[in-house]
């Protein structure tokens, strides 16, 4: 699961780095992602599907250039403008409240999420 900006800089290792979706997709784990409406957010949810990726975008004033996957039991904060900067946390607890918020994200039928 994914929650966050489809911005990845102009760095050349935020490109890099961002192909681990395919190699995700090629040992056929799916994802569910949630961005924040851009360009680049409606052309991820295009190439959703031979991604395995199902995308929701949510409408926000509010920009962001991070990310926060889960998995398992493990968050991961991920800055993408500058610096690349990422902290992986191993908890339960904290990946059962991110993976809480992250579901009633998705789940939400408000008008400012568009549907995958």
């Amino acid at each position: 699961m994914v929650i966050g900006s489809s911005f990845l800089g102009n760095d050349q290792r935020f490109h890099r780095w961002w192909r681990t979706r395919r190699l995700r997709a090629k040992r056929k784990i799916p994802a569910r992602v949630i961005l924040r409406s851009s360009p680049k957010a409606l052309e991820r949810k295009k190439m959703g599907q031979e991604e395995l990726r199902q995308v929701k975008i949510i409408k926000s004033k509010i920009f962001f250039n991070s990310l926060v996957w889960l998995w398992r039991d493990k968050v991961a904060f991920i800055t993408l403008k500058e610096n690349l900067f990422v902290v992986v946390i191993e908890s339960r607890e904290l990946s059962e409240t991110i993976r809480a918020m992250f579901e009633t994200i998705w789940n939400c039928h408000c008008p400012n999420t568009e549907e995958a």
